[in-house]
């Protein structure tokens, strides 16, 4: 009995201590052993072996974004890359079917889609993740600006790489309701999902939802 409690006990330690992401009613947990990540299934069972540097969660379209030898790409469930390692740095595919993705050092940032087809060149200094409305805030660094005091400048791009709100503003975050928060001369406004500005900035701080950076 006491060998029972302790085996439960150090799976749901394990389970407690992984991503998990659900696909298919197929539940894959990314799990390192001896520094390098697998996948293993709701029992324990090693459905991936160990063998990658990195990993994330699979997605809805069962890829996950795995990193070997120093480069990034995607692998479907049975562990075979559809999307060869060649990227700096990648995450996990939105609902839309795009990824983000870094080359050339990590110094630009564009989308993929589920091929590995660019659907946005590289050309952001930061970017990050499309939300539920398809839009994804992406950021431009003043190259002509000191090094040690860069000027960022916030956008907000939809899922074709067109600008919905110019990079002009000093920040820009999603709340958690799909509003658009943003700052300019360090105050706080919102703007709607056209880029209209629908209060105007005012407000020293907010406090809602998930902050981009």
């Amino acid at each position: 009995m006491k060998l029972k409690l302790m085996a439960a006990f150090i799976v749901a330690t394990i389970l407690a201590g992984c991503t998990a992401q659900t696909t298919n009613n197929d539940t894959y947990y990314a799990v390192r052993v001896d520094g390098k990540w697998g996948y293993i299934d709701q029992t324990g069972q090693i459905k991936i072996n160990p063998q990658f540097a990195e990993a994330w969660n699979f997605t809805e379209n069962g890829l996950a974004a795995v990193k070997q030898e120093g480069k990034w790409g995607y692998i479907d469930k049975s562990g075979k890359f559809v999307i060869e390692p060649q990227f700096e740095f990648a995450v996990s595919f939105a609902k839309n079917g795009l990824a983000q993705v870094r080359v050339n050092n990590l110094d630009k940032a564009g989308y993929i889609d589920e091929t590995g087809k660019y659907v946005i060149e590289p050309q952001f200094d930061k970017a990050g993740d499309f939300n539920n409305d398809g839009l994804a805030v992406v950021v431009l660094v003043d190259s002509a600006a000191e090094k040690q005091f860069p000027i960022r400048k916030y956008g907000v791009i939809d899922e074709t790489g067109k600008y919905v709100v110019e990079p002009k503003y000093q920040l820009i975050k999603f709340d958690d309701k799909g509003n658009i928060w943003f700052r300019s001369n360090f105050k706080y406004g919102m703007l709607d999902n056209k880029g209209n500005v629908v209060i105007e900035p005012q407000f020293d701080l907010f406090r809602d939802g998930w902050f981009f950076e």
